[in-house]
């Protein structure tokens, strides 16, 4: 949690986590083509802060949607705008077919335009279909005048 915004996933053991500087967390293992889910969900929630807009980009791997309970995924491709309390999801699977063994999110957050929130978040497969996911850094530069 830093300044109102927080970013969850999910550990190894099934539990929800909020990812921290402090250490790489190992995810919940994932496989594209073992899973139930599209892939390793990240969860955008703003605590005390309003935010108008939240954009995430990666350089590897790909971010999807899925709307439930139609099971709908889309491909939203290496850039995504999306409100809060949005769950997005990183697949290691490229257009090519191939796997990424590792991938960077860049997450911000806006209010009125201004860019309030900046985070970097880095996966990295430790193991065939397991990865881990370590918060790199994360600016905050909110107004917090109501």
């Amino acid at each position: 949690l830093f300044d109102g915004f927080i970013i969850k996933t999910y550990a190894e053991g099934g539990e929800e986590v909020a990812l921290s500087s402090k250490e790489a967390i190992p995810l919940k293992e994932y496989s594209p083509l073992m899973s139930s889910v599209p892939g390793i969900p990240f969860r955008l929630d703003s605590i005390r802060i309003d935010v108008d807009e939240i954009q995430i980009s990666t350089e590897k791997g790909t971010l999807l949607t899925w709307e439930l309970p139609n099971g709908s995924v889309e491909d939203q491709g290496n850039f995504y705008k999306c409100r809060e309390k949005t769950t997005v999801y990183w697949s290691p699977l490229t257009k090519d077919g191939a796997l990424a063994n590792q991938g960077k999110l860049i997450i911000s957050a806006f209010k009125a335009g201004k860019e309030v929130i900046k985070a970097e978040i880095s996966i990295k497969e430790i193991s065939q279909a397991k990865y881990s996911a370590e918060l790199l850094s994360l600016i905050s530069k909110p107004s917090m005048s109501k």
